[in-house]
């Protein structure tokens, strides 16, 4: 019978999700042995669990993590002796292996060696007969040991249970009282007035109860397939899902790196068209003043042996020509250096642009396109619309106003404005204008030629923007030409709707100041916030929050550098006015040098405002004269020009 019960404890691979299954430790994968069971209903080998218990058990809270399905489990002060011993696993797959017609009947006592067998001890792993096996469950050594019986019609483990209290009696009786079961002297005892019955019959109805219960859960088991079914199924498509998406994602890494692939090959193809384009224009340049080079070169060369050799009459006739040729040399021929701008850094209004780049054109000297004539006006701002015409704000000695011009010079449309004074201005959607009146602490909206408040100021304000979040922000200051202690500046943040959002004040503390008169103010590409400061000697670059990023003091060896008006182009560079030194400086987007766009040399004297338009014209107003260059050439990355053509 130990054959039999070996071959029902030692399941095979296609028996693993069978009840048979549970014949093998969840630790050592070998027969049970000294089965003992968690709460969690998952048994073990004894001493597997005792070596388990000792390296994970929680002194603490004295639980465990069960080895097969994590469920936090109760550890008695007793350890592992005092959870429940699960034999009756073992002795149902022999049962089941007997009624299957498995070969015993032959089998003899394993302590006799003469009768038949009747029952299986697990603790001794003995067969036994009838008579030995009263003997094994009376004698002291074994008295508690697990045997199996399967006489015909009643096959069941048994296992007589002593009292703790009294040892050698055994528990016969049930306390219905205190519902436990007892001895007899524990009956007499302690429990002699309470109500009890004998430990067979109460097993006898736990049975047929627990036989009711079982079906219970046979019912409910179908729910908790339902339930396994339903949570697999949401396991195996939320797995397809994340394949599905990595799918996706893959296949977008892809449209991307092929758009990335376009973006830089149409550069690289922009830059290659520009450089043919332009080789075009030097080359002929080049080749004629080489040309020029070696004329005179041979005038040298065939004049010298002249000199040192020729006759009388022939030094008279050379000296004619060679005067004639130094009489009529021409200014040397330049060719103007130009230069690819290339730039990964600056964020834009796309991604892209930071991570792949911008690409454009410049040539080192600007073209002049136009200039015409201010009629002496007091210039405050400048807005192109398009390469040819502008808005500007202006006052003189009788009147304010903002009028449109072209590039002739020529008054195409006008506001008057109300009271006189100096007015800065930004456009708004629709053709509005944002004015920053100074000297009534205002700002404006000019609207079909009538004005609107938008905001009060607790000071005079001067420049005005609108920042990359479509809020506005205002240079305010007291009167510039005097300053105490008492003199207010500060940059104020409005929202649209006119409501004052932030406030930096110029003073950092007593001693330091953070800027001293800001009146011109532009954001760039990146969103951040550049400002003029004129008194202050410097331009200021905040980020989108206004604190403090970058600072540009103006270059050595020159007169003090006091910049006026401020933009930036479409790389996040800086263009700004150094009306002292006549020069126009262009800084990169955080505020160092690069170098002079516009000087003296140039014709720019004075220059006061600067503003980039359509078509990457460049308008500079300056003392009596306003001027537009040609600027940049190509449209950056993401729009390039089709057909690059020379910059003469």
């Amino acid at each position: 019978m130990a054959d039999c019960i070996k071959q029902a404890r030692s399941p095979t691979t296609e028996q693993s999700r069978s009840p048979k299954a549970e014949l093998t430790c969840g630790l050592c994968y070998k027969d049970l042995n000294k089965p003992k069971q968690l709460a969690c209903c998952h048994t073990f080998c004894r001493h597997c669990l005792e070596d388990y218990v000792r390296d994970t058990l929680n002194a603490e809270s004295q639980t465990i993590d069960c080895p097969k399905c994590q469920k936090v489990i109760q550890i008695p002060e007793n350890g592992t002796k005092g959870l429940p011993s699960n034999y009756h696993i073992l002795a149902q797959s022999l049962s089941d292996e007997i009624d299957t017609g498995a070969a015993f009947a032959d089998f003899k006592c394993d302590i006799c060696k003469v009768n038949k067998v009747i029952g299986y001890c697990f603790e001794c792993t003995k067969n036994l007969c009838e008579e030995d096996k009263n003997k094994h469950k009376t004698a002291p050594v074994s008295r508690s040991h697990h045997i199996a019986t399967f006489t015909d019609g009643n096959r069941k483990v048994e296992k007589d249970s002593y009292c703790e209290k009294h040892s050698d009696n055994i528990l016969k009786f049930y306390c219905c009282q205190c519902s436990v079961p007892i001895c007899s002297d524990c009956k007499l005892a302690k429990h002699e007035n309470h109500r009890t019955e004998d430990i067979e019959d109460v097993a006898f109805r736990d049975r047929e109860r627990l036989s009711k219960l079982m079906e219970i859960l046979r019912q409910y088991l179908p729910c908790m397939n339902d339930a396994v079914n339903s949570a697999e199924n949401a396991e195996a498509a939320f797995k397809n899902h994340a394949n599905d998406t990595i799918e996706c994602i893959n296949h977008r890494r892809e449209e991307v790196k092929k758009l990335v692939d376009q973006l830089c090959d149409g550069a690289v193809n922009y830059v290659r068209g520009k450089l043919e384009a332009e080789l075009q224009c030097m080359v002929p340049k080049l080749n004629d003043i080489k040309e020029d080079r070696k004329f005179i070169e041979r005038s040298i060369n065939i004049t010298e042996p002249v000199i040192n050799m020729g006759e009388d009459v022939k030094i008279v006739e050379v000296t004619k020509d060679i005067q004639n040729i130094v009489n009529n040399l021409p200014e040397p021929k330049r060719i103007d250096e130009k230069k690819f701008i290339f730039n990964a850094g600056v964020h834009g209004q796309s991604l892209m642009c930071k991570y792949v780049g911008t690409i454009g054109f410049e040539a080192k000297a600007l073209k002049h396109d136009f200039s015409f004539d201010n009629n002496n006006l007091f210039m405050y701002s400048i807005i192109p619309v398009s390469e040819t015409e502008a808005w500007m704000s202006y006052y003189n000695s009788e009147e304010s106003a903002i009028i449109k011009v072209n590039n002739y010079g020529k008054e195409i449309e006008k506001f008057s404005l109300q009271p006189f004074g100096r007015y800065r201005m930004i456009m708004l959607e629709n053709d509005e204008f944002l004015l920053s009146s100074y000297g009534e602490k205002k700002l404006k909206i000019l609207r079909n030629y009538k004005e609107s408040l938008f905001a009060e100021t607790p000071f005079e304000p001067q420049g005005i923007v609108k920042t990359a979040d479509n809020n506005i922000l205002v240079c305010c200051s007291d009167d510039v030409e005097t300053e105490d202690e008492n003199t207010e500046r500060a940059l104020l943040m409005f929202s649209q709707r006119g409501t004052l959002l932030k406030r930096v004040d110029s003073r950092l503390n007593e001693k330091e100041k953070l800027f001293n008169s800001p009146k011109y103010v532009c954001v760039n590409i990146n969103g951040d916030v550049c400002i003029s400061d004129e008194d202050g000697k410097a331009i200021l670059i905040f980020n989108k929050d206004l604190k403090l990023i970058g600072r540009y003091e103006g270059c050595k060896n020159t007169n003090p550098f006091r910049p006026r008006g401020i933009c930036c182009d479409r790389f996040g560079r800086i263009i700004v006015t150094d009306g002292d030194n006549h020069k126009i400086h262009l800084l990169s987007s955080s505020g160092e040098f690069i170098r002079y766009l516009l000087t003296e040399e140039d014709g720019v004297r004075g220059p006061v405002l600067v503003a980039i338009g359509p078509g990457n014209k460049l308008w500079v107003t300056c003392k009596g004269l306003i001027q537009i260059y040609s600027y940049l050439d190509g449209a950056g990355l993401l729009s390039r020009p089709t057909s690059p053509k020379c910059v003469k």
